[in-house]
Order: C-alpha cells, then structure tokens, then sequence
C-alpha cells in the first residue's frame, strides 16, 4: 500500500511526538477499510475493542438476525398497528378513497424504502464507531477527525446537534412505550364496545408491570423476544396476504407514479397527510442505534427478508380492505383479522407491543449510561442486570422518570389516535439531525466529493425536512409534547456539560504540576504512614487520540494537594490515577491501564473506558498490579472530591444556569459510587467552586 495516501485519510488521529500515519509498526495500531474512501483507517490500540467483546461477529448471521426482530424492529414492527389509523381516521387524514388509498400506500412504500432501506441500512450503518451505533456514535466518529477536535466552533455545531438528537430520542421513548401498547389493547373495542371502558386501566397495568418488571433484567427473556417477534411478522403478512386475495389490484400502489400523482392533484393534502405516513418509518432509527448488539449484515437480512415484506403486505392488506369498507377506518389492523381471532390478534399484538417498548427502554437506559460518560448528564447509579454482558444495565432514576411520563401520557391523550398526533414531530427532527451529522461524515471522514455529498445528502434532507414541516401542524394538538421534553434534556445537557466545564477549569486554577509536586515532597520529607493512598482525577471525555505514555507534567489532584497542604502527612505509597472516558464503545484491557513508577513512593496511573463501559476503579487497578503497580489494593485507601456548587451573581454562567447545574450536582451520584469505590476505605474532600 502507498502510505504516503494516508494523509487523505479523515478518520485518523495523531499521537503526541508524532504521527501515526505511514507506520509499519503494528503496535502502532491496525487498519480497518473506511466505506467509500478507499483507504485504510489508523487505529490506535487503545481504541480497539476487545475480541472478546465482539463475541457476536462469530454467531450465526441467521441466530443474530432473529434476534434482531425482537430487539431492533420491535417499534417499525407495530407501525401497522396505528399508521394507516392515523392516515384515514385522525385530525390529519383523509377520506378512504380510492385515489387516496393508491396514493397514501405508494408515499408508505416508497418511504420504507428510501428512508429505512437506502438511508439507513445503506448508507448510515457503514458509519458505525468501532461497531457501534446511535447518535453519540455518530458524534465520536466525527469528533475524531482532526478539524474537530477540542473546542473549535465546528465541533461545538457538532456536539449540540448530538445533544439535540439524544434529547429527541428520550421523546420517542416516551411516546412508543405508549401509543404502542394502548394501540394493541385497542383492539378489544373490535371485538367489542363494551371493552371500551378497560382498554385505558389494562394499559397502564401493561407498562406498570413492564417498567417495575426493568429492575430484574431482559436477559431470562430476551431469547424469546425473536421468535415472538416472528410469530408477529408471520401473522400480519398472513392476514394482509388474505385480504390482497380478494382486491389484487392494491398491488398497483408499489408503482411511485400513484404517489407522485397525489402530490400533483392534491399537493397540500399530501403534504399534510405526511405526518401520519411518517408513523410507518418511526423506528427506523433503532437500526442504527442497536448496531452494539448485532451487525449490519443480520439486520439487513432480518429486513429484507421478514421485516420489510411483512410490513408492505399487511400495509398493503389493509389498504385492500378500505377500498370496499370504508368505515374499516376506524381501525383498518384489527379489521383484516378475522372475529375469531381478534382475541388472539390482540394478545400477539401486546406481546409485540411491550417487545418494542423493552427495546426503547432499554435503549434509554444505554443512551444515560452513554450521555453520562461522555460529560453530558450527571451520573446516577447503575444496575448491572446481567453478569455476562456489560451493555444490560438498568438505571432506577431514569425508568421511574419514563414510568411517570408513560402513564401521564395515556391518562392524558386517551387514545392512540390522539397520542399519534403527539408522535412524528420528535422522530422527524431526529431524522434531520442524524442526516446533518453523517452529512458531515460523508465529506469529513470518508473524504467524499462535494458533487457526491450534496446530491445525494439533499435528497434525504428534502425527505427528511418534509416529514418534518408536515409534523410542524401536530404541535398544536400534541405534537408540542416530545418537543417539550427533548427542550429540558437539552436545557440539562447543555448547562451540564458547561458546568463542569467551568468547575474543572476552578479546580485546575491554582494547579501544581505532578511533577512540581513530587519533587515538593522530596524536598520537605514529610512523615509517611503505613499503606498506600489512591487519588483519583477524572477528566473530561477527550476527542482527541492521545498517546498512550504517562505525561509527568499532569496536573496533581486537587485533593491530593489540599490534604497534603494541611495535614503534611502522606501515606508510604502514592497512586495518582486519572480516568478519562474515550469516545469509542469499549477499550481494550492490553491498553485500558498504563502505569509508571515515579520517585519517593509514587504511582502514576493512567486509565481508559469507553463510552460503553462502567467506571470501575477497583477492578481497574487489577489490570494495573501486573503492570508494574506494587501497592497493596486490598487496604488501599480512597481519596475523591466532593465538590459544593454555589452560585452568584455575575459568575461564569447566569445566576439561573448556575443555580440549575447546583441542583444537578447536589442530586447526582456521588464519585464513590460513581467509581464503584469500597465504601469502608473511601475519603471525600470537599471544595466550594462559585459560579
């Protein structure tokens, strides 16, 4: 290979004292293909992910891809249950008209197949971050270009957009768990009006057991939310295919020219009637997002050989149905599915229904893990519900939040018809978000043309922003829902990541220099006790790919600085340890910990976790003993900071800002459990930083 090509390459990262570009030294890191570049890709080791960790890349395609229904296309999967609902029976629709019926079907068909087949499974699944997926994913990769990096006003547009996205995800979190679960219970009303009056109370007991069911794990169910999700994809197609028997000619509507023609004879019906097709693509998303659990390659074939089909049949289906009865509009899913079996239906169809609120859920939950580790939420305790797979966690403060949201929503909209009125808006927006980012991966980081970047990049922002101005009129009827809730995690993340910005930079300020510090020591020979002293530092997530030695001009932990200026006591053996998220899912354990023996009792420990890891300190001075680390862990004692926020008038941030960000710090977990310290040999030093 010609490596002199290699300074083309946008994903590649430098290392202090010098490049890493053009090294043939395989210590230096591995290359992987960047998709569409045609060239290889630098990877230093300390972002490489553990094999052990991508244990699924040696299953079956055929294993993952089942288990990929029930995971990934939980949330597509129910669309039937309310998207043609809402484009023929809501505040927004239209008359079941024939020339309606071809042209809403053929703007659903050939939505699925640009946004989710094209878009995503194409296109934005190549621009995964070392396997993983999701927004935040989607930020690191850029991050890690080199115009990107630190503070710059282009990796700031970058990171609010990231910020945005994530906020709007939480909406959609709220919404599906929702309009989900009383869209498959509604079904009772078919069977009959006199269940009207317990489809809302059997809902909320659904999503109260599902949400109080979260402490205990998916992992005892998981295996069995595939095949459910089979039986689902099975059925829905069965009874659409039944229905296209009878009226064949439903198969027309595949042909664009009946959704072209629709937007000719009727441009704003069309445009109005959008935002209930865009219910036929929420979820589309999870795609990407879950990319951690599988590869691209099972869930393009759970896809285009289950999902898509299923989904195009039973739309199909139920379209084939309102042509000769047009008041199966009220619910045109259930009005496919034969009396007899209607009670069944329902059952497959709540079963459904919680599968794809578990996903979202459980997506919220890796989300928070991910937001916190990255700097953009305080921390908050974390419950590992799995002993083999670090990526199953539950976090009680974040499923008692969409709990209480859940059942405010369905107490408060009543009905699917009206929750679909609230959902749209916040997955359009996202949408939009997700095309600007990979925009900006196209040209930045695979190094595509501008004459291939903007066509293609303003084909999907024309769709995207569509769906997006049509959501705009469901804002007054709900639509302002989602929006509201994405704007107070925005509030939170922004004035978070802020705040500890300014905090650091005060607790930095009047900063020793490690190495001023040592040599402080030495001169003083103060009186040491008997056992070791473990300092933590915990930096900022950087962007930037550092390397991999100890820098001795690191700055001394402020409590390690406090204590020893009034006390001048210092145990016999020092670890100075700085932890620093990375931007990348996992780190490897060969590279996760770096340690160097400095002089008169101290220890310099550097370690790494990605965005997809829990910070264990203990467990990371394991790795660190065969390093070189002689210090006896087992009676260490723990040194962290307690930091009191106060806020003033005319500090760094506004009095209402900094008065939030104190709130937040005061109920965030503390860095003990941050840290999963032992809590029997842990001391906290408190600090007062005035904003």
């Amino acid at each position: 290979m010609d490596h002199s090509s290699d300074d083309n390459l946008k994903d590649v990262g430098k290392v202090k004292g010098g490049s890493t570009q053009g090294s043939s030294n395989p210590s230096k890191g591995k290359k992987t293909a960047i998709p569409g570049s045609g060239h290889a890709e630098r990877v230093p080791p300390s972002l490489i992910a553990e094999e052990a960790d991508r244990d699924k890349l040696k299953k079956p395609v055929m294993l993952l891809g089942l288990g990929a229904l029930g995971i990934v296309f939980g949330d597509i999967g129910t669309s039937p249950l309310y998207a043609l609902h809402a484009c023929f029976h809501s505040s927004i629709g239209v008359r079941p008209t024939e020339e309606n019926i071809f042209g809403v079907l053929s703007m659903v068909f050939w939505a699925l197949a640009l946004v989710v087949a094209f878009k995503y499974l194409v296109l934005i699944m190549r621009a995964d971050h070392r396997g993983e997926g999701g927004i935040f994913a989607l930020l690191a990769k850029v991050r890690s270009n080199p115009s990107y990096r630190g503070n710059s006003k282009k990796a700031l547009v970058v990171t609010v957009m990231a910020i945005c996205g994530a906020a709007l995800m939480y909406g959609d979190g709220v919404i599906t768990p929702s309009i989900s679960v009383l869209s498959a219970v509604e079904g009772l009303e078919v069977a009959s009006s006199d269940l009207k009056s317990f489809v809302i109370p059997i809902a909320l007991i659904i999503l109260i057991m599902l949400f109080v069911g979260q402490r205990f794990g998916v992992e005892r169910l998981s295996f069995i939310f595939g095949p459910i999700m089979l039986v689902w994809f099975v059925s829905i197609a069965f009874f659409g295919l039944m229905s296209i028997i009878k009226f064949p000619m439903i198969l027309e509507a595949a042909n664009p020219w009946h959704a072209v023609s629709f937007w000719v004879n009727f441009p704003w019906r069309a445009f109005i009637i959008l935002g209930a097709v865009v219910l036929a693509i929420t979820g589309g998303e999870a795609l990407f997002a879950d990319m951690g659990q599988f590869t691209r390659k099972s869930i393009s074939l759970a896809w285009y050989v289950v999902v898509w089909p299923s989904l195009i049949i039973n739309y199909f289906g139920q379209g084939a149905h309102l042509l000769g009865h047009e008041s199966a509009a009220v619910n045109p899913f259930f009005a496919i599915v034969p009396p007899y079996l209607v009670y069944s239906m329902v059952v497959v169809a709540t079963l459904a229904a919680i599968i794809a609120s578990q996903a979202l859920i459980s997506g919220a939950f890796t989300l928070t893990r991910q937001a916190m580790q990255l700097g953009f939420l305080p921390a908050c305790r974390i419950v590992h519900t799995s002993k083999k797979s670090e990526n199953q966690v539950f976090i009680p403060g974040v499923n008692r939040a969409l709990l209480l949201l859940c059942v405010c929503t369905i107490i408060g909209f009543q009905t699917a018809n009206n929750l679909s009125a609230a959902y749209g808006v916040a997955v359009t927006a996202l949408m939009v978000t997700t095309s600007l980012i990979f925009c900006v991966v196209l040209y930045k980081v695979w190094g595509w043309s501008l004459w291939i970047v903007v066509p293609v990049m303003t084909v999907f922002l024309i769709v995207d922003t569509a769906f997006f101005a049509s959501n705009l009129f469901k804002v007054p009827s709900g639509g302002w829902f989602p929006l509201v809730l994405a704007a107070i995690l925005i509030l939170q993340m922004t004035i978070w990541r802020r705040g500890r910005i300014l905090v650091e930079e005060s607790e930095n300020k009047n900063h020793i220099l490690l190495k001023d510090f040592i040599a402080k020591v030495q001169e003083e020979k103060p009186h040491r006790m008997p056992g070791a002293g473990v300092y933590l530092m915990a930096q900022r997530s950087s962007f930037d790919i550092d390397d991999e030695e100890i820098d001795e001009t690191g700055v001394t932990p402020p409590t390690l600085a406090a204590l020893y200026s009034r006390l001048s006591v210092l145990h016999e053996q020092v670890v100075v340890l700085f932890v620093e998220p990375r931007p990348v899912p996992m780190v490897a354990k060969k590279s996760r910990i770096h340690v160097k023996q400095m002089s008169d009792g101290f220890w310099v420990v550097k370690g790494r976790y990605g965005f997809g890891e829990t910070h264990n300190v203990p467990r990371l001075l394991k790795i660190a003993r065969p390093r070189g680390l002689a210090v006896d862990l087992n009676t260490a004692t723990y040194f962290t900071l307690r930091n009191t926020i106060v806020p003033v008038k005319g500090g760094a941030m506004s009095y209402w800002r900094a008065s939030i960000f104190a709130m937040m710090s005061r109920n965030a977990v503390s860095r003990a459990s941050y840290f999963e310290l032992p809590a029997d040999r842990i001391f906290e030093v408190g600090m007062l930083s005035e904003l």
